[in-house]
């Protein structure tokens, strides 16, 4: 049974010993590029996962992180409030979607507002990555005709 295992089969036997063929090697590189942009991705988080939010976009981070915290201290979750500019303490940029997984990741996890906030951002990077490699995979180039 073992040796059933470890032997390959016929036809990957044949596809190993024959040239890539060009939409093959568009699909390796386009597996190449996507793990590429994952790694990435996992780096630049473990270098700057304790990282300050005080940097070049710190307005809108800090917003950002203000509104999550006021939802997790009781604030409403839909009109969402952020203290900084004084009544209705309100500054609706956008449909709190990013705040609110946010504030459940710090629920579910217990991990700093500031961390949850770069997992959500992390996570969303990779189903993105995930989505448009199954778009492509649904949709291959097709050759183009010769006239």
């Amino acid at each position: 049974m073992n040796q059933l295992v470890s032997t390959p089969s016929a036809a990957l036997r044949d596809r190993l010993r024959h040239r890539v063929r060009g939409e093959d090697a568009g699909a390796l590189w386009y597996c190449l590029l996507l793990l590429l942009a994952a790694t990435a991705a996992a780096y630049l988080m473990a270098h700057r996962w304790n990282a300050s939010l005080i940097d070049r976009h710190s307005f809108r981070q800090t917003q950002t992180a203000i509104s999550v915290r006021s939802m997790l201290d009781g604030g409403p979750w839909l009109a969402y409030e952020t203290p900084v500019l004084g009544r209705p303490w309100s500054i609706p940029f956008e449909f709190p979607t990013y705040q609110w997984l946010v504030a459940l990741t710090v629920l579910a996890t217990h991990l700093p507002l500031d961390q949850a906030g770069r997992v959500v951002g992390v996570v969303s990077f990779g189903m993105l990555l995930l989505a448009v490699y199954a778009g492509r995979a649904g949709h291959p180039t097709e050759p183009s005709s010769s006239r």
